[in-house]
């Protein structure tokens, strides 16, 4: 429902046509209509005013609605990961990960995941298409996003030099204690006697 009617007014100066568009609200006093301004677009060409005017009024016209018959039937998740972008840039890490640059949307995407909804690499199929990740980072959903994770972490391993670098001065400026570390190794490890890219050891988890 508007609450307003929209209007535009013109005057001439010097031979020169100047336009301004406003929506204004009629009321009554003393008995007397009057209009009252609750919006001002200020000094528009003509074709400007023509342009608010349909975005105001039209309902339904090539394509442009108006604003009280749009419905929100979907969202992603946005300010999580717009949060880890921002502290991302402000610790430095994209000049830490200059040589992984083709891989940066992978990458981003694997920490905002272990961040949000720590699963395997697959299951990032899964949960990137309800996050604003295609849109703030430009992850290809279409690829194969799970083998090119497994390529960007072999560019990481190469670069993990400066990344290691970086660590302490990331902990002094978030004011952590680096006294005490835990951190999770995947166990990998072979069963049967003619493994070629093995060596005999023994199971480091008993």
């Amino acid at each position: 429902m508007k609450k307003g009617t929209f209007k535009i007014s013109k005057k001439t100066v010097k031979g020169k046509t100047y336009y301004t568009a406003v929506i204004v609200k009629s009321y009554r006093e003393n008995g007397k209509v009057k209009q009252k301004t609750i919006k001002s677009f200020g000094g528009v060409t003509w074709e400007e005013a023509q342009r608010l005017k349909l975005a105001y009024t039209a309902k339904s016209i090539e394509g442009i609605i108006h604003v009280n018959d749009i419905e929100c039937e979907d969202g992603v998740s946005y300010g999580g990961i717009y949060l880890v972008r921002h502290l991302w840039e402000q610790i430095g890490l994209d000049g830490a990960l200059r040589g992984c640059r083709g891989y940066f949307p992978e990458i981003f995407s694997m920490v905002c995941q272990r961040l949000f909804d720590p699963d395997s690499k697959l299951q990032l199929i899964e949960w990137a298409p309800d996050t604003a990740l295609s849109y703030l980072v430009g992850l290809k959903l279409e690829e194969p996003v799970p083998h090119r994770c497994y390529f960007a972490l072999d560019k990481l391993m190469k670069d993990r030099g400066q990344l290691e670098e970086l660590f302490p001065l990331i902990a002094k400026k978030f004011n952590q204690d680096l006294s005490r570390l835990y951190y999770d190794i995947t166990s990998t490890y072979f069963e049967g006697s003619k493994v070629r890219i093995a060596l005999y050891g023994y199971p480091r988890d008993r």
